[in-house]
């Protein structure tokens, strides 16, 4: 479970979308830089067309109950856990109760965050 402490403006959750209904007026959805959520799911061994975090323009803050392992990838920002900066683009575990804060994005628009065992979301 994660807790949306503080949410950015433009937050959602996003997976590899729909493709194939333009013919009925259905345009094509999912991730903004579908490639960085796809990254980001295969770093915490999600498969890449999972559903996972997306925001912009903004920072956020998660709050981890049972813990668990993320990856953050997309937009250049700043990621901060117990006291600690993280790399982006790679994986790391969040110790139960544990609080992730995500800085406004220094460079790009779009930054994603993957969480091991995928975001539950209807198909």
């Amino acid at each position: 479970m994660i807790e949306i402490l503080q949410a950015a403006p433009f937050q959602s959750i996003q997976d590899a979308g729909r493709v194939g209904g333009r013919n009925l007026g259905i345009p094509g959805s999912g991730a903004m830089d579908l490639p960085s959520l796809q990254t980001t799911n295969l770093i915490v061994g999600n498969p890449p067309r999972a559903a996972g975090i997306e925001w912009a323009l903004g920072p956020m803050t998660l709050g981890f109950p049972n813990g668990g392992t993320i990856a953050v990838g997309g937009a250049e920002v700043v990621t901060t856990l117990a006291g600690a900066t993280l790399p982006m683009w790679t994986a790391a575990e969040v110790a139960p109760g544990g609080t992730l804060l995500l800085s406004v994005p220094r460079a790009g628009r779009f930054g994603y965050l993957a969480v091991s065992g995928g975001i539950a979301v209807p198909v």
